[in-house]
């Protein structure tokens, strides 16, 4: 088997991040990272790309990399430092084989050949982080098919020991991880896309998780984000709700417990969500790509818990995943959103008041379904990571910054 990459998209600053409660990637994942995916929100330290490290605003294109295959349905893909070294590691969940492939990273956009672990039934996504508080990156793992979630801890030189799982509702298939109450242990959070429910199960610090407590919001979740919305300082959850052309908000109230659903309308079926300051005011905003139709929706927010109504951006068919990093250098946040049916990636240039504008479309693999954004080959230029469903495969574009 080849390896393969995928990015979750990285904040702006570090320190930004921690005052803002940063978000979870991310990826969207899928998502990439669609949203992020393995960070804790209060302290978030995401493998990846700061843009402190680039050269200033910049032009910015993207060059066709490696194309990495030989995956059982290639469905998502995070990114971490799961061992020694300082370079960025990926993970890739085979749906076909019920199993995580981990490949370990060159520092030069290639990676080790992949070593296998067993998973539930149908492995969705999968989210990097200390769940067990020594150091040490461990794997959380959903299961749409077993309705569960695993937990692979790791030994730091990049091999994992055994899972041990937890029940969910029904159909897992989106996960999250933050710290949720008041003790350091790495929480989970699962969106269920066969109820209408996020899990959360709160971590014991060992490794293992309490039994979950679940919480209703729209029809058929797709996708959750963790970040604070309110300004409380205490971590709220924001949930795509598939079914029902909305994201439902959750208040969190300090203690791994969190409030009755408040929802805000977005276009048809969004598919999974990603949190970030986009216009440079210092709260958090929303974005979701909407499988159901050929937009994005933004919500700006107000840091009080509530959202300014959506403006949606036309992206391509059946948008899927989307990633928010700085991409070209110039300290206002961009996204990158994949067209899964149209087989392609589409790079969008924040103005730093919450608006874009297209700056390119590049091809991707068949059915490029997620896209996330990370520094695969040393360059302190972030680079695009898409991961093809129907191929089993993986595309790397890199980034190129002129000034």
């Amino acid at each position: 088997m080849q390896d393969t990459a995928l990015a979750p998209p990285r904040a702006r600053k570090t320190a930004q991040r921690r005052m803002r409660g940063a978000r979870v990637v991310l990826l969207c994942l899928a998502m990439g990272a669609c949203g992020r995916i393995g960070f804790d929100a209060r302290d978030s330290g995401v493998a990846g790309t700061d843009a402190d490290t680039l050269p200033g605003s910049c032009r910015l294109d993207f060059a066709p990399g490696v194309a990495l295959r030989g995956f059982a349905s290639a469905y998502s893909v995070a990114v971490g430092k799961l061992d020694v070294d300082d370079v960025l590691d990926l993970v890739v969940t085979n749906r076909g084989t019920n199993t995580v492939s981990v490949m370990l990273g060159q520092g030069d956009e290639t990676f080790l050949m992949a070593t296998e672990y067993g998973t539930g039934a149908a492995p969705r996504y999968v989210a990097v982080g200390d769940v067990n508080g020594d150091t040490v990156q461990d794997l959380v793992v959903v299961n749409d098919n077993s309705n569960d979630v695993d937990v692979l801890l790791g030994r730091g030189d990049g091999t994992f020991s055994p899972r041990t799982s937890q029940a969910t509702d029904s159909r897992p298939v989106f996960v999250a991880l933050a710290r949720l109450d008041s003790d350091s242990a790495l929480d989970v959070v699962t969106a269920n896309f066969g109820s209408t429910t996020v899990s959360v199960l709160l971590g014991n610090g060992d490794g293992t998780l309490a039994p979950r407590v679940d919480y209703e919001v729209g029809a058929t979740p797709a996708g959750v984000v963790i970040g604070n919305f309110d300004g409380d300082l205490s971590l709220d959850l924001a949930v795509a709700n598939f079914g029902e052309a909305s994201i439902s908000l959750l208040r969190g109230n300090g203690d791994g417990t969190f409030g009755p659903q408040t929802q805000f309308p977005t276009d048809t079926n969004p598919l999974v969500i990603a949190a970030d300051d986009l216009n440079g005011d210092d709260k958090q905003d929303l974005i979701t790509p909407n499988f159901g139709s050929t937009t994005v929706s933004v919500l700006l927010g107000h840091g009080d818990g509530t959202f300014q109504p959506r403006v949606d951006f036309e992206v391509g068919a059946e948008p899927s995943g989307v990633a928010v990093e700085d991409l070209d250098g110039d300290r206002f946040m961009d996204f990158a959103v994949t067209s899964s049916f149209g087989d392609e990636v589409s790079v969008w240039l924040g103005s730093g008041d919450g608006s874009f504008s297209r700056a390119g479309v590049y091809p991707t693999g068949r059915r490029g379904f997620t896209v996330a954004a990370g520094d695969l080959s040393g360059d302190g230029i972030p680079d695009l990571v898409i991961s093809n469903e129907i191929e089993g495969s993986v595309s790397i574009l890199l980034g190129r910054c002129e000034p």
